[in-house]
């Protein structure tokens, strides 16, 4: 669908918090608004089938291909209609009723009056290769995370990082596990990173934690929606606040060319005839499953990762000669209305053959880079739209040599370096800081404690403030005098804002996953 459909852009008011956006979004589909419906979706709904097509391997042979021997493939309808088609109204126990329109169940109260629905924010993701998670998809919408990562990174630092930004509309869950005891997160109003957030992040409002066994508090509030990080094969499909099946969909690389014609081609195989090119598994997480195949050296080792790791499904495309790596991070409403966040660039590394893993954003160039990722953004507001998805996203876009973009990365859910660019607007204005830089990669640590990060951000803040600003968003003490951490830097130049990561962040040695 191109970017002329019913999507459009708007700024983002520098002020709402994210819970906010999803709240409204609910309230608009309680009263039974929903997304506009154009002939086009209307047409798409009634061809599709009930199930997501399986991923084909290699792509199917209705492929042409071109002098050069790229290959355009052309799918299959995906089948995703269970959860696009309006399902029959069912009657509830206490004589309202559930509609369930695009996959938001609505209670209706005896009068037909439409409460909003209750629901929970959820920031924590799913595994497939963990037991000591808080969730586990083993059956249904498994996930690519070989090797695991250890708990920490996904019950503390990512949906702790969130959290920050999240505000008070709607609760947020977050775990109390033996391995992330409930003393890591900021509970009360006198626990050091909240105080850090209430004195570092102008519009920041203290978070509605919710921490009781999520699936007992569904079980016991049947009419919870839950905005999930990604699908959790625990929770029912009526407890997802969009189509579970959807959002598995579009979070797997086999949904790109679907989004879009900006994408890579697909190829039918990994052979020399087709290098370079690049192999990804479609449900990866963290960067990993990723693999330039320029040798049958290349080869042979992304099959043995493949073979050592349950033979995943996997796309294997183009490969883009990566002169600028950036991405644009939004909200997209039932209403049609796309929220701009902002963009943010990985640089490439002055004395290595890598791009860094921080992100980078130029306030002054925020309008510059609207422009030229709207159309991507629209693309993939539109296809999601499409399918009944609502919420948070973002896309990588990779450009080449001649200027030409192309999305490689679809992320249906909060993005990492989301938080900062909605704290952004607030910093700006009362700092004037024009540069920022977020830092999330877990190779990098500080060496004290937490409390001691903590207070030596406030104190730099308070002694810096002609000079840069820094906002820690996640904190964990992964051993004595080791603090792993997330944290976001403003400045007035990028040399200002590198020279502040230095005085934090000392490379830990562990990889890079966030």
């Amino acid at each position: 669908m191109s970017a002329t459909g019913p999507a459009h852009i708007i700024s983002y008011d520098g002020h709402t918090l994210m819970s906010t956006f999803a709240a409204s979004a609910l309230a608009r589909l309680s009263q039974k608004s929903g997304p506009p419906v154009t002939p086009e979706k209307t047409a798409k709904s009634a061809e599709l089938e009930t199930d997501i097509a399986a991923v084909v391997k290699p792509p199917p042979p209705n492929c042409v291909a071109s002098d050069d021997q790229k290959v355009a493939v052309s799918y299959p309808p995906i089948k995703v209609a269970e959860t696009i088609a309006r399902e029959k109204t069912t009657e509830t126990t206490s004589g309202g009723k559930i509609s369930n329109e695009i996959g938001i169940g609505v209670s209706t109260n005896t009068d037909g009056s439409v409460p909003p629905p209750t629901a929970v924010m959820l920031f924590e993701s799913p595994s497939t290769s963990s037991s000591v998670t808080s969730f586990q998809n083993t059956t249904n919408y498994l996930l690519h995370d070989y090797p695991t990562s250890p708990p920490q990174y996904w019950s503390v630092m990512r949906p702790v990082r969130y959290s920050a930004m999240a505000g008070d509309a709607l609760p947020v869950w977050v775990a109390q596990t033996p391995v992330t005891p409930l003393h890591d997160y900021p509970q009360t109003p006198v626990t050091p990173l909240l105080e850090h957030w209430s004195r570092s992040i102008p519009i920041f409002k203290k978070p509605n934690y919710l921490t009781s066994d999520l699936v007992a508090h569904v079980e016991a509030n049947p009419g919870t929606k839950v905005l999930a990080y990604l699908p959790l094969e625990q929770l029912p499909s009526a407890n997802h606040a969009v189509p579970p099946k959807v959002h598995y969909h579009l979070a797997g690389k086999a949904a790109i060319p679907s989004i879009s014609p900006r994408s890579p081609a697909l190829y039918p195989s990994t052979s020399a005839a087709f290098r370079p090119c690049v192999v990804k598994v479609t449900h990866a997480m963290g960067s990993l499953g990723i693999f330039v195949i320029k040798t049958d050296e290349d080869e042979r080792k992304m099959a043995e990762f493949l073979e050592a790791t349950g033979r995943p499904d996997y796309i294997s495309s183009e490969f883009v000669d990566i002169q600028r790596n950036l991405a644009c991070h939004f909200f997209v409403d039932p209403s049609g209305e796309v929220t701009w966040f902002g963009y943010s660039e990985n640089m490439k590394l002055e004395f290595a053959p890598h791009w860094s893993s921080d992100s980078t954003f130029c306030i002054d160039k925020q309008d510059e880079m609207r422009e030229l990722l709207a159309p991507y953004a629209l693309d993939t507001a539109n296809y999601m739209l499409s399918l009944g998805y609502w919420g948070f996203a973002g896309i990588d876009v990779l450009f080449d040599r001649s200027g030409k973009g192309y999305i490689v990365d679809v992320n249906p859910r909060v993005t990492g370096s989301m938080p900062a660019l909605v704290a952004t607007p607030g910093i700006h204005e009362k700092y004037g800081f024009t540069v920022g830089k977020f830092r999330k990669s877990t190779k990098w640590s500080y060496p004290g404690t937490k409390e001691e990060l903590l207070a030596k951000a406030d104190l730099w803040n308070a002694e810096n403030q002609k000079k840069g600003h820094v906002v820690l968003f996640s904190v964990h003490e992964k051993k004595e005098k080791c603090t792993q951490l997330n944290i976001a830097v403003w400045a007035f130049s990028e040399k200002d804002a590198q020279e502040i990561f230095d005085v934090f962040c000392q490379d830990g040695g562990e990889g890079g996953r966030a």
